[in-house]
C-alpha cells in the first residue's frame, strides 16, 4: 500500500515513522536481482529486515498505525527512495513535523 496516488494522510491514524530496505519481487513472489530488475516488470516490493541483502532495489518510509486511533495494523508505504540516506532524510522531517517528542521541561510538567 502506498500513498503514491496523493491521497491525504490522515496523520492521527499513525504513531511513527519507519524506514526498510525493501525486496522486488516477482510474480511468483520471488526476489528479483537488481540486474533482474532492469528486464523482468517487478510485481511488488516487500520490505525486509536484512540491512545487508544484496539485492536491495529501493529503501522504503513507512508510517506505523497507531493502534488506538485505527483499526489498522501494521505500516503504510508512503515514499520509497533509492537510498537509505534520502529515506532516513524524509523519515526525520516527518517525524519532527508530525510525531515530535516532548522536550524534557514539558515532561516535567504537572
Amino acid at each position: 500500500m502506498s500513498a503514491a496516488n496523493n491521497e491525504d494522510i490522515d496523520w492521527e491514524l499513525f504513531d511513527a515513522v519507519e524506514v526498510h530496505p525493501c525486496l522486488a519481487l516477482d510474480r511468483e513472489n520471488q526476489v528479483l536481482t537488481v540486474e533482474e530488475c532492469q528486464s523482468i516488470g517487478i510485481a511488488s516490493l516487500e520490505p525486509t529486515d536484512d540491512l545487508d541483502h544484496p539485492d536491495i532495489h529501493c529503501w522504503s518510509v513507512f508510517l506505523h498505525f497507531n493502534p488506538e486511533m485505527s483499526e489498522n495494523r501494521g505500516i503504510y508505504c508512503i515514499a520509497d527512495s533509492p537510498t537509505r540516506g534520502m529515506a532516513t532524510s524524509l523519515a526525520q522531517l516527518i517525524e519532527s513535523t508530525h510525531f515530535p517528542r516532548p522536550t524534557p521541561a514539558a515532561r516535567m510538567k504537572p
